[in-house]
């Protein structure tokens, strides 16, 4: 399979088509594709999290959570486990558990299946530093750049600073 070379401006958005109507805060960052996605931070995992009460005939009280609680769970645990798994102030995780990390962060706030994550070759080995960052939330927040960094006309004629 070969990648394809599209020029910016016919550039298919990928990253907006999936991204889920109320994302979890988190940073920005680069990824396979050449876009910037937003990677949740794990101290806002479970605040979109709502809470079903459901009465039995009986009058008896059950709550459940969605399915992204255990999501949210296991994203956490690799989280920690990636963290503890250092050796001289350097991550040394297994491939598996650093895909499935990215993985599970991703799929926080984007519909994609691991199929399309893998067509676009979306995650990378170069990105898991990135990921932990972003999920520790030690990135620089900033939304991806829509255009060219311009200065101001006043600024550039001495106006205003």
């Amino acid at each position: 399979m070969s990648m394809i070379e599209w020029p910016d401006e016919d550039k298919p958005n990928i990253e907006a088509k999936h991204r889920r109507k109320r994302p979890i805060e988190g940073s920005w960052i680069l990824l396979g594709n050449d876009e910037s996605w937003l990677i949740p931070e794990i101290q806002f995992l479970g605040k979109d999290i709502e809470v079903k009460e459901k009465r039995s005939y009986l009058g008896q009280l059950s709550v459940k959570f969605d399915a992204q609680y255990k999501h949210h769970k296991q994203l956490r645990s690799l989280f920690a486990k990636i963290l503890t798994s250092q050796e001289d102030e350097m991550l040394v995780a297994e491939w598996e558990d650093a895909y499935m990390l990215m993985y599970l962060a991703v799929k926080v706030n984007y519909k994609i299946t691991a199929d399309q994550i893998n067509d676009i070759g979306l995650l990378r080995e170069e990105h898991v530093k990135d990921f932990m960052a972003a999920l520790a939330g030690a990135v620089k927040k900033k939304e991806p750049s829509v255009g060219p960094d311009l200065p101001l006309p006043l600024t550039a004629m001495g106006g205003l600073p």
